[in-house]
C-alpha cells in the first residue's frame, strides 16, 4: 500500500466521519456565542457583517455549528470553507445544504493560498498535521482584520502520552503505509500497561472505534502535539496572543489545591504558567481548545460585565430544568454531572433555592438586571463564574 500525503490521507479517510445530513451540535471553538464572549468580551456591533474563514474544515462540523449559531443570533455574514480533501468538502457541502446555510462557500485547496479579509478564523485539528505551523499562522494572521480573532483546536502534548511511541512502532514495522488492519494487530499485541492502552481518553476504546477514527487518531502522515507553553509562544510570534484556553476550569490549577500558601504562589504566576501547571497536573488534556486575537491577551472581565443590568446570559448545552431540580434538593453542596472536553465530569455546586431559580431562569436567556429582582447578587456572580468556567454560559452585551 503506497505512502499517503496529507491530501490523499483525508481523501481516503474524510474526518470526522459524518453522514451527509448530520447537523452538528454547538461545538467549540466553532460557536458564535463563545467566539463573541471570548474574543470580543460579549460584544458584536449591530449591523456589522461577520466574515469567517474555516481553515481545514474537514467534513463540516465547524461550518454547520458556526452557521447555525449565527442564524440563531440573527448575525449576518459569510463563512468560507477551505480544505485539501475533495471527499471531505463534498460531505461538508451536503451538510451545509441540509442545514440550509446559504452563506457558506467552499474551496478545495491549500490554506496557504486563501486570500481575503476575515473577522474570525476557525482552525480546528490543522496545526497537528501541517509541516510548517509557524508559516501557516503568519499567513492566517495576515488575513485577519485589526480586531480579528481565531478559534483553535490542537493536540495536547501531555494528554497524547503513548501516541508517539506507538507511531514509532507502526512506522518501523509498516513504513509510511497506512493500513488500519495492521494497526489493529499491533495495538492488540501491546501489553495492558502500555502507555497508549493506559491513556484514559485515547486508549480505552481502540477496539471499538471505526477505521476513520483510528486512522485520524494514530496514523496521520504528520503529527505534532503541543503544550500550553509551546502554543502560547507560537501564537505570540504570529502576533496572535492567546486570550483563553477553554473550558477555563481545566486550565486553572488553584481548585486542585487546599493550601493557602500554594494558592498564593499560583496567584503570582502568569496565566500561561498556571495553565501549563494545570495541563501537567491533570494529564489527560489530549487536545487544547483556545481563542487568540490581535487585540491582546486580557481575559473577559466577568465581574465587570455582571455589574451591567443589560448583559444577556446565554446558556450552552445546559439542561436547565434538570440542574435546577438537582440544586433545589441540596442546600450545601450538590454534585452535578457536566460534560467537559468530551468527558462527563462531576462539578460540585453550592445548592439551594436561589441557585435553582438562577439556573431555571437561564432557559429564557435573561438579562442580569432581570434576575436581580428575585436572586441575590452573590448567587448571580457565583453561579455565573462557575458556569462560564465550564463553557456552559456565555455573555452578550447589547450593541448600540
Amino acid at each position: 500500500m503506497p505512502a499517503l500525503s496529507v491530501r490523499s490521507f483525508y481523501e481516503r479517510y474524510p474526518y470526522p466521519q459524518k453522514a451527509a445530513d448530520h447537523l452538528s451540535g454547538d461545538i467549540l471553538p466553532s460557536s458564535f456565542d463563545a467566539v463573541r464572549h471570548h474574543c470580543w468580551a460579549g460584544r458584536w456591533p449591530a449591523g456589522r457583517s461577520f466574515r469567517a474563514l474555516v481553515a481545514g474544515g474537514g467534513t463540516g462540523d465547524a461550518i454547520v455549528s458556526l452557521g447555525l449559531s449565527m442564524r440563531r443570533r440573527g448575525i449576518a455574514g459569510s463563512i468560507h470553507y477551505v480544505d485539501l480533501s475533495k471527499a471531505s468538502a463534498e460531505i461538508a457541502r451536503s451538510r451545509a445544504e441540509h442545514a440550509r446555510l446559504d452563506n457558506v462557500t467552499l474551496e478545495v485547496g491549500p490554506i496557504e493560498t486563501v486570500r481575503g479579509e476575515y473577522d474570525y478564523i476557525d482552525l480546528s485539528g490543522v496545526l497537528p498535521i501541517v509541516g510548517d505551523p509557524a508559516a501557516l499562522l503568519r499567513h492566517l494572521a495576515s488575513l485577519l482584520v485589526d480586531d480579528g480573532a481565531m478559534g483553535v483546536m490542537s493536540y495536547g502534548r501531555v494528554g497524547r502520552t503513548g501516541v508517539e511511541p506507538f507511531r514509532r512502532i507502526y512506522r518501523t514495522v509498516m513504513g509510511d503505509n497506512v493500513d488500519t488492519a495492521a494497526a489493529r494487530e499491533l495495538i492488540a499485541a501491546l501489553p495492558p500497561h502500555n502507555w497508549l492502552k493506559a491513556n484514559p481518553k485515547l486508549g480505552v476504546d481502540l477496539d471499538r472505534i471505526g477505521d476513520v477514527e483510528l486512522a485520524d487518531r494514530l496514523l496521520a502522515p504528520h503529527e505534532f502535539a503541543y503544550s500550553v507553553t509551546e502554543l502560547a509562544e507560537m501564537f505570540d510570534r504570529a502576533g496572535l496572543p492567546i486570550r483563553a484556553f477553554i473550558p477555563s476550569l481545566l486550565y486553572e490549577p488553584a481548585h486542585l489545591l487546599k493550601s493557602a500558601d500554594l494558592r498564593d504562589r499560583l496567584a503570582g504566576l502568569s496565566y500561561i504558567e498556571r495553565a501549563q501547571i494545570a495541563e501537567d497536573a491533570q494529564g489527560d488534556l489530549n487536545k487544547h481548545v483556545f481563542y487568540a486575537a490581535k487585540i491582546g491577551t486580557a481575559p473577559i472581565d466577568i465581574q465587570g460585565l455582571l455589574d451591567r443590568d443589560d448583559v444577556v446570559l446565554l446558556p450552552r448545552n445546559l439542561d436547565c430544568r434538570g440542574m435546577s431540580s438537582a440544586l433545589a434538593d441540596g442546600a450545601d453542596a450538590v454534585s452535578v454531572g457536566i460534560r467537559i472536553d468530551g468527558v462527563e465530569r462531576s462539578v460540585t455546586i453550592r445548592g439551594g433555592a436561589e441557585a435553582a431559580r438562577f439556573v431555571a431562569a437561564l432557559e429564557g436567556e435573561p438579562t442580569v438586571g432581570g434576575l436581580r429582582s428575585s436572586i441575590s447578587d452573590d448567587t448571580i456572580r457565583y453561579m455565573s463564574r462557575l458556569l462560564v468556567a465550564v463553557e456552559a454560559l456565555h455573555f452578550a452585551v447589547p450593541s448600540s
